[in-house]
């Protein structure tokens, strides 16, 4: 074909020299250029199907055309092998790079081109979780657990035996059984943390200071007075504690379990409230007090300061009483000093 003119370049341009036009493909018959969008695209319409799409003027004058309805026809329900995975099937044609295939052996469903359909390169991810679906491992600290699903070798889904946890691992983390239960209580023999996801902020420094102060024998050797104390069982999961502390915890006070109910022992949402310095402070240095009132009854007093405070009287001359320096004031007479076990027989 010899060097075109002016002309005819200026014509093959023109909107009328186009439209209406017929022109042949390759492999796929006639088809009719149906509208002139530019000097680069055209929408033509094949004359067997009636099917039309888009197409550049490069590709009518190579014939390079096709028609997706011929290929949609002729590929959907064919089946091919790929390198690794099986056989897969072609079950939606939507264009020759866009292509959806299955899996016959995992079910699985990715999109692909018809190009890597035909070389066979094209990847079924969950095609080695096939062979351990359902089958029992043993991880190196957690007990027994079973794969139950997964995406990709990436994404594996497994439940252990023990709690009913279920995690999300990779294959190669089940394999060499380095996989954790977020349900198993390993901070001081009771704590959980209840999922890999739980940020230890002030909550969880809260929440460990607690159970080291009930379940820790080294801290307890130093501060005897917590020898005893429990955490409630809802509060060793570290979850349910964060719950309660989001509601109630205003900055600069500190958890505290003996204010709200008098010589209590345990941790618990029902015994527990957050309280200044002061009054942590207050409240570890009282004592419970049995005086002898001006009217001649007997009172008992748990923290001798701040009931004087509350009853206009003058606290130093009723720790003189305490202390023996004095006999009386105000017609209140000391008579002795109860511990928490002589206290309920005079409640």
């Amino acid at each position: 074909m010899g060097m075109l003119s002016k002309r005819e370049i200026k014509r093959m341009c023109d909107k009328e020299y186009w439209e209406g036009a017929i022109r042949e493909s390759n492999n796929y018959g006639k088809f009719e250029i149906v509208k002139y969008v530019n000097s680069r695209v055209v929408r033509v319409r094949f004359i067997d199907t009636g099917y039309e799409k888009l197409t550049t003027l490069l590709y009518v004058n190579t014939g390079s055309v096709k028609d997706d309805i011929r290929d949609k026809l002729h590929y959907e329900g064919k089946v091919y092998s790929s390198n690794s995975y099986g056989d897969f099937e072609i079950i939606d044609y939507k264009e020759y790079n866009d292509i959806l295939v299955r899996f016959l052996l995992t079910g699985y469903e990715r999109r692909t081109t018809v190009f890597l359909a035909k070389k066979g390169a094209v990847k079924d991810p969950t095609y080695f979780l096939k062979e351990h679906e359902g089958v029992i491992y043993d991880s190196v600290n957690y007990g027994k657990f079973e794969v139950i699903g997964g995406k990709n070798t990436h994404k594996v889904e497994i439940r252990f035996i023990a709690t009913g946890y279920i995690s999300v691992v990779k294959l190669t983390d089940i394999l060499r059984g380095k996989v954790r239960d977020y349900l198993v209580p390993v901070l001081y023999g009771r704590g959980v943390i209840g999922s890999p996801h739980v940020s230890q902020g002030k909550a969880y420094k809260v929440w460990l200071d607690m159970l080291k102060r009930c379940y820790c024998s080294k801290y307890q050797a130093k501060n005897k007075t917590y020898i005893g104390c429990e955490v409630a069982e809802e509060w060793w999961d570290l979850r349910e504690f964060t719950k309660w502390f989001e509601i109630h915890y205003e900055e600069g006070k500190y958890l505290d379990k003996d204010i709200k109910v008098k010589g209590n022992k345990i941790y618990g949402p029902d015994t527990c409230l957050f309280v200044t310095p002061s009054e942590n402070s207050e409240e570890a240095v009282s004592k419970y007090f049995l005086f002898l009132n001006p009217e001649g009854e007997e009172v008992l007093i748990y923290n001798l300061r701040k009931f004087c405070r509350e009853n206009g009287i003058k606290d130093p001359y009723m720790y003189r009483l305490v202390c023996g320096k004095s006999k009386s004031h105000l017609g209140w007479k000391f008579i002795k000093r109860l511990d928490r076990g002589e206290v309920n027989d005079h409640v």
